[in-house]
């Protein structure tokens, strides 16, 4: 996962690969990590090959946590195995902004 700080507060992370249960943990560290020094944190996920249910669980726990901390946690671009996730779970709106 490369990361690029964008601005003074916000940075964008470019997630690739597999986000699988192996990888639930590193994802969970680098998004609390992102948000404990960011004020807006940006996900590239259109390399993103599979995402299964525990890294939509590290995703969802952070975007609510970005809620609770008057914090942005946006997608910038989606490859089709997460917005295939996101509409099996009805929470494209959430994470997508038109």
């Amino acid at each position: 996962m490369n990361v690029v700080q964008k601005a003074e507060g916000s940075c964008e992370l470019s997630v690739e690969g597999e986000l699988t249960i192996y990888r639930a943990t590193e994802f969970h560290q680098l998004l609390e990590e992102k948000q404990n020094n960011y004020q807006e944190i940006y996900l590239d996920m259109e390399n993103v090959t599979e995402i299964d249910t525990a890294c939509f669980q590290v995703l969802l726990h952070h975007k609510l946590k970005s809620f609770e901390q008057n914090k942005m946690l946006n997608l910038k671009k989606c490859s089709e195995p997460v917005l295939d996730l996101f509409q099996l779970f009805g929470v494209s709106g959430i994470f997508i902004k038109q």
